[in-house]
């Protein structure tokens, strides 16, 4: 169910975010109004928020933030790649690279289908506008997205009873972003560890604690200045006694209910190391040989041809 606003629930929403919207005075004494009414009345006309499909291409990412704040940056190229699992041909994922311009300043996005707000992200950043987000207000079984423009340091409580997907501190876009850049805020992930040193094949040696590759108190964090890389190999390092080479391969948002922090989840690869002289959590950490496409499935993450490097 969508959430109920009332008129000083939205005089006060529009003081914290910054929108200029007007209505009429007979708006809320209508109908009983909902976040949906708000952002189709009212954002969407006035140019506070824009309507994604999820069949997009990335032309209309640039479209909606044009709607809503002047840019100078444009589409150049976007190729799309339908990346396998191997050796199983039934698990694929589509990514996206779009080749951004800025006058004769070009930068290159590689994000998945469904990460158009790490676009919008990295749309803004390039166009110059560090004070300004989208942020998606659509329940997860939307067909669509609903963006709408926000300041970027604005608090999520400040807009309730409007939720948001993830707190504005670390939301999806910029935890997505900030992989590759220095944290701007701090932010945690799970790691899951998996050996570099199995051969593409129908299992994959797994780093386990206490029997699961990932248990959800085992997060790690990452500080604001860090890149995620060089949090990992810190932590390589200190925790894990482990200072060769490493890969992060890929990674996700974990699936957090709205008003929760996001986390990442990292699949990392490492060489085999020693770990009967580690204790976590209580816990002996050990390899295990498990199938490739458990994992694969479990934690919707890739391995082989379907990775993206992103250190």
């Amino acid at each position: 169910m969508y959430s109920e606003l009332h008129e000083p629930d939205l005089k006060r929403m529009c003081i914290a975010a910054d929108w200029r919207i007007k209505w009429d005075s007979s708006y809320f004494l209508e109908n009983r109004k909902y976040d949906a009414d708000i952002f189709y009345d009212l954002l969407e006309p006035q140019h506070y928020g824009f309507l994604l499909d999820k069949r997009y291409v990335a032309e209309d990412v640039l479209a909606g933030a044009a709607s809503c704040l002047p840019l100078d940056v444009g589409v150049v190229e976007e190729r799309f790649t339908l990346r396998t699992l191997r050796p199983y041909n039934i698990e694929k994922s589509a990514y996206r690279t779009a080749i951004l311009g800025r006058g004769d300043t070009h930068a290159s996005v590689v994000y998945r289908e469904e990460e158009p707000d790490y676009l919008l992200h990295e749309v803004l950043r390039i166009a110059g506008y560090d004070n300004k987000m989208f942020v998606n207000i659509a329940s997860y079984d939307e067909d669509a997205y609903w963006f709408v423009l926000l300041p970027s340091n604005v608090s999520p409580e400040l807009l309730h009873p409007m939720t948001f997907n993830m707190p504005t501190t670390t939301s999806t876009a910029r935890m997505l972003a900030d992989t590759t850049h220095p944290a701007r805020a701090r932010y945690t992930y799970t790691p899951l560890f998996t050996s570099s040193d199995t051969e593409q094949s129908d299992s994959i040696d797994v780093l386990l604690l206490d029997r699961s590759p990932a248990p959800p108190s085992y997060t790690l964090p990452v500080q604001t200045g860090q890149t995620l890389y060089e949090a990992v190999k810190k932590k390589l390092a200190s925790q894990f006694h482990y200072t060769d080479a490493f890969k992060l391969l890929d990674y996700r948002v974990t699936d957090t209910p709205a008003g929760q922090a996001s986390r990442l989840l990292v699949h990392i690869a490492t060489a085999k190391f020693a770990t009967d002289h580690l204790l976590i959590h209580n816990a002996t950490p050990h390899w295990q040989a498990v199938p490739t496409m458990d994992i694969y499935r479990k934690h919707r993450l890739g391995f082989g041809l379907h990775t993206r490097a992103i250190e």
